[in-house]
């Protein structure tokens, strides 16, 4: 799908600027799916086109801005953080009697990305993590629970690489 292509290429390509381009789309999509779905007080916003009352069946502006979110997380939500998993599964099996491989050094050979798309991947997967923190609170954190994601964003702290190390501080800081 055009979705999963948006995501793979965010996490496997090597052009910044493409990444950035992306992060936009997929941050647009869900900040339009909170616009769609709350007025400006935060309060849900009433559809009168498809009122039960009269008797009319139907979806909702609210109710197709959720099925975005759910898609979103059902299906493309965990592939954000696939490429940390499995190099924190990677890093955590290194024997222990050899000097361990730099974190960065493993996600890196695992996306084919160089070091500057590497931490530029790294940052752009942590602000639309935080964007969803922000915009699905208890559907993000749900997932977060689950699957154990600050244990893979935290694998990059053990990194050398400095410049991978805001961005899961800026996770947990939302």
């Amino acid at each position: 799908t055009l979705l999963g292509r948006i995501i793979f290429l965010l996490i496997s390509d090597n052009d910044i600027a493409l990444k950035e381009q992306l992060s936009d789309i997929i941050k647009t999509l869900v900040s339009s799916d909170m616009t769609d779905v709350r007025d400006p007080r935060g309060s849900p916003t009433a559809d009168t086109r498809f009122n039960d009352d009269a008797g009319l069946k139907g979806d909702s502006v609210g109710s197709e801005a959720q099925g975005f979110g759910t898609v979103f997380f059902d299906k493309y939500f965990v592939r954000l953080l696939s490429a940390h998993k499995k190099a924190h599964d990677i890093f955590k099996k290194q024997p222990a009697d050899t000097p361990a491989t730099d974190f960065a050094v493993i996600l890196s050979t695992l996306t084919g990305q160089c070091g500057s798309a590497l931490a530029a991947s790294h940052r752009i997967i942590c602000e639309l993590i935080s964007l969803c923190v922000v915009t699905y609170q208890q559907r993000t954190r749900h997932l977060f629970l689950q699957h154990n994601f600050l244990k893979y964003l935290f694998c990059v702290l053990d990194s050398k690489e400095t410049c991978l190390h805001l961005g899961p501080l800026k996770v947990v800081r939302v």
